[in-house]
């Protein structure tokens, strides 16, 4: 995308799937800054990540609730999780963030638990949610899910992952509050943009999209396809389409343009 450097860079918790990459990360990229939760792990990657972390000289700083990252032109970044300072579970420290821009808003849950989600007492509404834990049902409590009211709920698991995420009634719970649930292993590379007012969703796997649209055309379009289920100001659709839903979820009338 043309970019060389990282502001913030937040590592949510020291579990290898969430900070493996980072090493390599900071070798690519000048990070500036590093927010993290006081955790600590005895893992090789954990233990690799603090030493890239300071022979690249980041500045380190402690992710909890309450700690504001940025707070200007309209858009701020905070934490809203961790709360308490020990945890039983390692998952448990997550640092959630949230991401405010205008009247959009986003949360990052990391793979902070029902017990994290309890403890959080600021305002957890928001568009968009990239749910806690892959989907699995030790996180998003019923009372949870209603609070954020998400338009768009996003579920990272992999294809036939051995843990058997995402949890169907996990799914359900989000599909029920009125959430279009996307997953990676359905939907590959999800990307979901603002521009203060409207969320754009693109998709890159177009297994999941289903249409009359003649080959040449999929093709001139390289298989992305931006969805906006809320407004109806675009004109001059490419084509009408039907997206597939590998949940079932109830029928959704949509208008999709390319980019």
């Amino acid at each position: 995308m043309g970019y060389s450097e990282i502001n913030y860079l937040v590592a949510t918790h020291p579990h290898s799937d969430h900070i493996g990459g980072f090493t390599e990360v900071l070798a690519e990229f000048d990070v500036d800054n590093i927010y993290l939760p006081d955790a600590v792990s005895s893992s090789d990657i954990y233990s690799e990540f603090l030493k890239s972390a300071e022979a690249e000289d980041c500045n380190v700083l402690k992710a909890e609730s309450g700690v504001e990252i940025i707070n200007e032109n309209n858009l701020t970044a905070e934490f809203l999780a961790p709360v308490s300072s020990e945890y039983d579970e390692l998952n448990n420290y997550s640092a959630v963030l949230k991401i405010t821009y205008e009247n959009n808003s986003f949360i990052f849950m990391g793979d902070a638990e029902a017990l994290s989600e309890k403890e959080i007492t600021a305002d957890v509404s928001a568009d968009v949610i990239k749910v806690g834990h892959h989907g699995s049902n030790t996180s998003s409590c019923e009372n949870f899910v209603n609070r954020v009211s998400a338009e768009y709920a996003v579920i990272e698991c992999g294809s036939g992952n051995s843990y058997g995420h995402p949890n169907e009634d996990v799914v359900s719970r989000w599909e029920n509050s009125g959430a279009l649930v996307m997953t990676t292993m359905d939907c590959g590379n999800i990307l979901i943009s603002s521009n203060g007012s409207e969320i754009n969703a693109l998709c890159t796997n177009e297994n999941e999209i289903q249409s009359s649209v003649s080959q040449n055309a999929a093709q001139s379009a390289e298989n992305e396809w931006v969805i906006n289920v809320k407004t109806k100001k675009c004109t001059q659709p490419i084509a009408r389409m039907q997206v597939k839903s590998p949940r079932k979820i109830k029928s959704i009338q949509i208008s999709l343009y390319r980019n």
